[in-house]
């Protein structure tokens, strides 16, 4: 039998490292996931303060490269309005919004811009 490489990388000082591959998709994991961070690193057998080191590094990078902001979007289908009816579009949370002039998609256009979520840290 022949011996395979070490699947646990370490440091010259015995420390476990880790790929960046791997810390990022750990990371996307822990985002998607329910649990807290200090659940989450005992889980997968990581130090919870390296861990938090982690996502705070994650945080400083984003807040230094913030991403456009993501949309969620969802297929509208208009029927022939009456003057009487206006376009509602009611949002996540309960927000509802009217229309009563088409001069006014732009306002909507901006409101959602600034409404749309932040990625969360």
């Amino acid at each position: 039998m022949t011996p395979t490489t070490d699947l646990i990388r370490t440091d010259r000082l015995g420390r476990v490292t880790v790929s960046r591959a791997h810390r990022d998709s750990l990371l996307e994991a822990f985002d998607k996931s329910s649990m807290s961070a200090q659940s989450f690193a005992a889980h997968h057998g990581i130090k919870y303060t390296t861990f938090a080191n982690w996502i705070q590094r994650q945080r400083r990078t984003a807040a230094n490269h913030p991403e456009v902001p993501r949309l969620t979007l969802a297929e509208l289908t208009l029927e022939p309005q009456t003057a009487a009816r206006p376009l509602a579009l009611v949002l996540p949370g309960g927000l509802r919004v009217e229309l009563h002039d088409s001069a006014q998609l732009p306002l909507l256009a901006a409101l959602l811009e600034t409404l749309a979520p932040a990625k969360s840290c």
